[in-house]
């Protein structure tokens, strides 16, 4: 299946998502299309600002992507996956879909009655065992991984499994290799954007996700979303804060040169053979 892509606005700035994203597709065969000409989703910030303007951008989306001649949107980033998502719920609502349709005929597009969010994660977890396996090194089975998901992936509009502890990710990591660690963090608020305007109050979110998870021993730590990562490295100190594809690249065999891992600001070499 081919998958309309919604990058985001930090995925190509982000420490070694977008390299890891393309290594790893193209070494699973799997497609992706960006959408063309693509706007900010307004993240979780305009619809308090403005509904009905935050459902245009979103729509805007939507449309382009309908035209492209797609149904499903990926996207890996948990703000936009979660601002899509609200939208399209919103969207089937018929009055507002009327409105929002006909302000983006200004624009000449037709904005489509239903369209699918999915999380990169979901897609990712739907390969099969076999196919992640083949070229797996074996120092893999040596590392114990974090999963962290964030607190945006599994609610309020979320379609990935339980809203405290999903799991999905966990499953993943072990199919391809991995020892997991569990812990109770996983969906913790690391503060998001908001960690910059107010660093001191979100540095105490991230210090009590990190301290569950060093206490708990983890090697490594899987993020999925580009501000959760930048959060916990930006405030880490020792453990690895590493993206699900990164990992993913590694369980392939892929070079670590090609997915990123030098972007980090706390180093992964302790982790790479």
């Amino acid at each position: 299946m081919k998958y309309s892509f919604y990058p985001g606005c930090a995925f190509k700035s982000s420490a070694g998502y977008k390299e890891s994203f393309e290594a790893v597709i193209n070494e699973l065969n799997l497609k992706f299309e960006e959408i063309e000409d693509w706007n900010c989703c307004g993240a979780t910030v305009t619809k308090g600002v403005d509904d009905f303007k935050s459902l245009v951008l979103t729509g805007r989306i939507f449309a382009i992507a309908h035209r492209q001649g797609y149904s499903v949107i990926a996207t890996g980033c948990n703000a936009c996956y979660t601002t899509l998502r609200k939208a399209a719920k919103k969207l089937s609502e018929k009055d507002i879909w009327v409105k929002v349709k006909e302000a983006l005929l200004l624009e000449e597009l037709e904005l489509p009655e239903k369209i699918e969010i999915k999380h990169l994660l979901e897609i990712l977890a739907d390969i099969p065992e076999k196919t992640l396996s083949k070229n797996r090194p074996s120092y893999i089975n040596d590392i114990s991984v974090a999963s962290y998901y964030g607190c945006q992936l599994t609610h309020p509009f979320s379609n990935v499994g339980d809203a405290e502890k999903p799991g999905i990710m966990e499953d993943f990591l072990k199919k391809l290799g991995f020892q997991v660690t569990e812990h109770s963090a996983g969906t913790l608020c690391c503060g998001a954007s908001l960690a910059v305007p107010h660093e001191d109050k979100c540095k105490i979110l991230i210090d009590r996700i990190l301290g569950e998870i060093k206490y708990r021993k983890a090697d490594v730590v899987s993020t999925i979303c580009p501000l959760c990562q930048f959060n916990l490295d930006s405030q880490n100190k020792g453990i690895p804060i590493t993206y699900i594809t990164q990992l993913t690249g590694l369980a392939l065999g892929i070079a670590p040169s090609k997915l990123g891992f030098d972007k980090l600001l706390t180093s992964a070499s302790g982790i790479i053979k």
